[in-house]
């Protein structure tokens, strides 16, 4: 059977966007020749910090023939491509001006950044050449610079320019104070684009075009983890209400703070150093999708191993991730399947486990942290009532319940999660289960009693 082609509109501006998970990507439909098309936009994505790119994709079954929309020309007349993206710098205030355009996952770019606006295709393939030549255009076109906290200037304060600047159009002053250091970026001419140093692209600060000075604070020779705007003339628009934001040690991502919100840079140095000394300390969401090996924490550079071990005399296995640098961490949140279950603790933790059954290895039954000082233990559990939350089980304890526990609690979990006919055995567990919670022996306390009396009735 032929693939239907239909054409796509890069122009097209949604009215009904839904947010599809916690990672800012939102999806909207339009329809071309009868066909649903399906926009996924994502904000900042790793590869394009500052920019905007929405992906358009047909039903399975079409192929896209034609791109319409696209201002200028340039752009091949006829295309074969199962999807197309588009980049916008967002900078501009309708997100409605194409820099950028991918045909096909892997396929080749198509730029709109030369003088004539003209759609060119690009001499790179990679999307860090293609960043650097978009930032480049934004540079040229919009004076809007990118801050490397990487400089760190002098006391007289030195130049220096960002990557698309034929001068040097920033200025870096650097000031010690009771053991912080304090880097004034200004912008001489223009406003700032986005932010980055020797190592990483940063997020989580795009709309900040009337930005043209940053406060940039550090404990010693630590990294940069919190920053203060400045807007041009010192005006704060309804965007810089808080105008302060930090980041944890490994964080690309930056947040808002609210310790400092609405207060101006100068009489709250212990505050400042108090979130210094806070940000040295990893805050994660640990990824459950991951059942072994290492990987990067959403948002996040450190690496954290999984280390993956049998049950003993189960069919579940337990997978423990754990910082590899050794120290604890805290934890802002846990993720499964790019959806965040709302677990999370400020307490420092030496590493937070999942357990699930062999026959579904990517569904965890059982969520164990485990807390470095002082020792103790907590669990989590989807809630029975509450659809797609999770829920403590055991609560607080200062020793890990035991194995014969921890298994008759994953076969119970494992029925209600993945139910069959129970067998005869099955309702005989359960039956013991529930005879030794009721009569005291056993450890499971006042959160197990109710959740045993609950699968009782289920089973």
């Amino acid at each position: 059977m032929d693939q239907s082609t239909v054409e796509v509109d890069i122009e097209y501006q949604a009215h009904d966007i839904h947010s599809n998970d916690d990672n800012g990507k939102y999806t909207y439909t339009y329809y071309e020749g009868g066909a649903a098309i399906t926009v996924t936009e994502y904000i900042e994505p790793k590869d394009f910090p500052g920019y905007k790119v929405c992906i358009h994709k047909p039903p399975n079954g079409y192929t896209i023939s034609k791109i319409k929309g696209a201002p200028g020309n340039g752009l091949p007349n006829q295309v074969y491509c199962s999807t197309v993206s588009v980049i916008y710098w967002l900078g501009d205030s309708n997100h409605d001006k194409p820099l950028a355009v991918q045909l096909g996952h892997n396929g080749e770019y198509y730029t709109t950044t030369k003088e004539d606006r003209k759609w060119s295709k690009s001499g790179y393939k990679t999307p860090d050449h293609i960043l650097k030549e978009l930032d480049n255009w934004v540079c040229k076109n919009r004076e809007a610079h990118i801050i490397n906290f990487s400089e760190k200037g002098s006391q007289l304060g030195q130049n220096y320019s960002c990557s698309g600047c034929s001068g040097k159009q920033i200025k870096v002053t650097e000031t010690t104070y009771q053991g912080c250091t304090l880097y004034i970026h200004e912008v001489i001419k223009g406003s700032v684009s986005r932010f980055k140093d020797s190592k990483t692209n940063y997020s989580g600060l795009s709309n900040i075009k009337e930005v043209k000075s940053v406060n940039a604070y550090c404990k010693n020779d630590s990294d940069i983890f919190l920053i203060y705007f400045k807007p041009e003339n010192g005006h704060s628009g309804v965007s810089f209400e808080n105008r302060w934001y930090s980041r944890c040690s490994g964080d690309t991502h930056w947040e808002e703070e609210n310790a400092l919100k609405g207060e101006q840079p100068g009489n709250n140095i212990a505050k400042i150093k108090g979130i210094l000394d806070d940000s040295l300390t990893p805050r994660v969401v640990i990824d459950l999708s991951i059942i072994k090996e290492t990987y990067s924490p959403r948002n996040n550079t450190l690496q954290f191993e999984v280390i993956n071990t049998e049950v003993r005399g189960s069919s579940f296995f337990k997978c423990t991730h754990k910082w590899s640098g050794g120290r604890p961490f805290r934890l802002k949140d846990v993720e499964c399947g790019g959806k965040l279950l709302g677990i999370k603790s400020d307490g420092l933790l030496s590493c937070v486990c999942a357990y699930y059954h062999s026959g579904h290895p990517t569904v965890p039954l059982l969520i164990e942290l485990e807390f470095d000082t002082p020792k103790k233990y907590e669990h989590y559990k989807k809630s029975l009532i509450r659809q797609g939350q999770w829920v403590k089980f055991f609560g607080h304890h200062t020793t890990n319940i035991t194995e014969g526990d921890l298994v008759k609690s994953l076969k119970a979990l494992k029925r209600i999660g993945f139910p069959g006919p129970p067998s005869k055995t099955d309702i005989i567990e359960t039956s013991l289960i529930v005879t030794d919670v009721l009569a005291g022996g056993g450890s499971l306390g006042y959160g197990g009693y109710k959740l045993w009396l609950t699968l009782a009735a289920r089973l």
